[in-house]
């Protein structure tokens, strides 16, 4: 929007400052939704890799697995095929919460097998 021959004074004045005002303030609008989609794309990201302890324990139950140990050689099998979520996860978290997700585990199938 441009004001061409206006009068001189305090009114033309006050035209250009709303002028600039708009404009700042649409590329104020601009900047704030890209900073909010930015963010959402980087928090998609990042919730995408982690494994949560259900994710595990359903991972447990598919494959079948009964021991830590063969949790941990899974990991790593699947680590050589570049999954990384599983290894991250049993080295992240502690032994304790790992055999937690495998006794649930334990529970999922034997509540499964009751019913």
């Amino acid at each position: 929007m441009l004001i061409v021959g206006y009068r001189f004074g305090c009114n033309y004045l006050y035209v250009l400052l709303v002028i600039n005002k708009l404009k700042r303030k649409k590329r104020t609008e601009k900047a704030i939704n890209t900073r909010k989609r930015k963010k959402k794309q980087t928090t998609k990201k990042a919730a995408g890799k982690r494994m949560s302890a259900y994710d595990v324990i359903q991972l447990i139950q598919t494959c079948g697995i009964t021991s830590r140990l063969q949790l941990v050689a899974f990991a790593v099998q699947q680590n050589r095929n570049g999954k990384t979520n599983l290894a991250e996860f049993i080295a992240n978290t502690g032994a304790r919460v790992v055999d937690e997700a495998s006794q649930s585990a334990r529970k999922f199938a034997e509540a499964e097998g009751k019913t």
